[in-house]
């Protein structure tokens, strides 16, 4: 009977220690579990049933938020599961918070239905930021500012017409420099 040959038995067992090291790594791995999260779908419309698009639906106190689309439907994916605050806002009506429960590798729906609400504007004063200038100073400065206007609009391609707006009382007037 013929004896194996010792790099036979080395190779052996090598390979049976690298298996054993291998079994044992993965056996003490942590494992991943994914988290326990689903998602919020719904629309948002005004009080006449329209939808509203570009309104930002976000889920307050988290980063995840979106904004809808022009048939006013929205979608958050990967809530967690729970109770959770949902918000929309939308510029021109009143905000809108309510509670919503997402259940794991489940879809909510949620619909929103916004107020509007009159905007608020307050006055626009527009002052010059030279007011110790006297009136003479103020509209020579004018006059010097207009012309740089004018000779820009000059080099450029030789059209005034968008220009002319600026420096003319009407559409179509010819300005005096020109």
């Amino acid at each position: 009977m013929r004896r194996p040959c010792l790099w036979t038995v080395r190779r052996t067992a090598a390979s049976t220690l690298l298996l054993l090291l291998v079994l044992a790594s993965t056996a003490a791995a942590p494992t991943i579990t994914s988290p326990k999260t689903g998602r919020i779908t719904g629309h948002v419309r005004n009080q006449s049933g329209a939808p509203l698009a570009n309104a930002q639906v976000f889920v307050v106190g988290t980063a995840l938020n979106a904004i809808t689309d022009r048939s006013g439907s929205y979608t958050i994916a990967e809530v967690a599961e729970g109770s959770v605050q949902l918000r929309v806002a939308f510029v021109g009506y009143n905000p809108v918070q309510t509670t919503v429960t997402v259940r794991a590798g489940r879809t909510t729906i949620h619909d929103f239905v916004l107020e509007a609400s009159p905007l608020q504007m307050s006055e626009l004063v527009v002052t010059d930021a030279d007011a110790a200038a006297s009136p003479t100073q103020t509209s020579k400065r004018r006059v010097e500012e207009q012309s740089k206007v004018e000779n820009r609009a000059s080099r450029a391609d030789g059209s005034y017409t968008a220009l002319c707006a600026l420096c003319c009382r009407r559409p179509g007037d010819r300005c005096a420099s020109w």
